[in-house]
């Protein structure tokens, strides 16, 4: 349904802190009753305690989409130390910023987190302390990221509080940061990714101001801490959206902010190889396996398998992304009289391991990511080296190459020859 929300004045509430804009609850889709009951007795017990109790972000943003939320964050104006006194089933967890988990017997955990301000951070490489410095409701929802995760909705009252416009930008389909945008991209760059993340997840177009903002501070994102850029990167593979992200972070140069290596090559690896020996490295293979189209079949075949809910580790993630590169420096260095397995070997260790590095994957994660290659590879020439079976049936890591290469062929088409099939799950026989 399309929202009222076109009133004088919203359009200066994105710039400037203002009295919030409210949707009455006749004037939007959200009722009590699709909540989960125990959301519903979280916000009353604050409720009856006298403290304010609002659902916030993406939980807003998903019904007022017709989505179902994955869970519900709740804010209040009641301190973690007065929440745990409220709530025997809860704890209160971190230490730059305290949030309190609220535990129910069925394993459902409901976040709680209280208003807080925004705060400056001295360096983007040194954490922050202390992000304990509590506000307003207005302050928390200005210290957000876009303006379409800023909303609040009071279950009391049936209202919904928007501060910074992010009512309007759902109607028009827009990912827009709240506040301006090169100021906010400065004090963390990792917006950037987020940003991209939302638009490519709710297939909304990145606003104007904001896109120009994240292609010119696309290279501060070299300056934030290693390990939360590896977890954003991480978050975009298991979202389901990944194809549409990598297009996104090329274009606006964040790519070359995860890893130069992987921008150039996807610059001087768009057309397939022409002079190849691929025929020697199994039936299934062709020169267009190393190439940026090959990558984008793969990222749409993990986006897909990932709506499905399947079950897919990191690694195999992590792998379908790289398998092309490997690909690409086989087919280019195939040459007669060079033996298969250490052209493979050198192609991973070479080719995959110096982007890994880039992307700072730990070491236990590049681990896995060579042991997945060196079952794929063994099941590339198995119809040819039956000897290989045994071996493979005991590999623990033959299962993740099997569906990396039941990935590979689903998403081109091709039929599954009956030694793939009995390498995979029964599940997956009938994608």
């Amino acid at each position: 349904m399309k929202l009222q929300t076109h009133r004088p004045g919203s359009k200066q509430r994105r710039l400037s802190n203002q009295e919030p804009f409210i949707l009455e609850p006749e004037e939007h889709p959200i009722c009590n009753e699709v909540l989960p009951l125990d959301v519903v007795w979280v916000l009353n017990r604050l409720r009856h305690a006298g403290y304010l109790a609002y659902i916030v972000g993406g939980g807003v943003r998903d019904l007022l989409l017709d989505k179902q939320p994955k869970d519900f964050d709740l804010s209040t104006n009641a301190t973690p130390s007065q929440i745990r006194h409220l709530f025997f089933n809860c704890r209160i967890i971190g230490r730059r910023f305290k949030i309190v988990h609220i535990y129910f017997r069925d394993g459902h955990v409901i976040e709680v987190t209280t208003f807080r301000k925004l705060v400056k951070q001295k360096s983007l490489r040194t954490p922050l302390k202390d992000d304990n410095q509590f506000g307003s409701p207005s302050d928390d929802a200005w210290r957000r990221d876009l303006t379409i995760n800023g909303l609040f909705y009071d279950h009391a009252t049936g209202k919904i509080i928007d501060y910074t416009g992010g009512i309007e930008d759902l109607d028009d389909n827009i990912a827009r940061i709240i506040g301006e945008p090169n100021m906010r991209f400065q004090e963390d760059p990792v917006r950037m990714i987020r940003v991209i993340r939302h638009a490519s997840r709710l297939k909304f177009s990145i606003e104007e101001q904001t896109w120009d903002a994240i292609c010119r501070n696309a290279s501060k994102l070299q300056q934030c801490s290693e390990p939360r850029v590896l977890e954003e990167f991480l978050k975009e593979l298991r979202g389901g959206h990944i194809r549409h992200s990598m297009k996104l972070f090329k274009e606006s140069g964040l790519l070359k902010s995860f890893s130069k290596r992987l921008y150039q090559w996807q610059e001087t690896h768009r057309k397939p190889q022409t002079k190849s020996f691929y025929r020697r490295f199994g039936s299934l293979v062709k020169p267009e396996w190393g190439t940026t189209s090959a990558m984008g079949h793969n990222l749409l075949a993990l986006d897909k398998w990932t709506a499905q809910e399947l079950p897919l580790s990191d690694g195999l993630r992590l792998a379908a992304l790289f398998s092309p590169i490997a690909w690409s420096h086989v087919l280019k260095h195939g040459k007669p009289g060079v033996r298969a397995a250490q052209l493979w070997h050198k192609a991973v260790l070479n080719a995959v391991i110096p982007i890994a590095q880039d992307l700072n994957l730990k070491a236990a994660q590049k681990e896995k990511l060579v042991q997945i290659f060196q079952a794929y590879w063994r099941l590339h020439l198995l119809p040819q080296q039956k000897s290989l079976h045994t071996p493979l049936s005991k590999n623990p890591y033959t299962k993740e190459a099997a569906l990396l290469l039941f990935l590979e062929t689903n998403v081109r088409k091709y039929p599954c020859p009956e030694w793939l099939k009995d390498a995979l799950p029964t599940s997956l026989h009938d994608l």
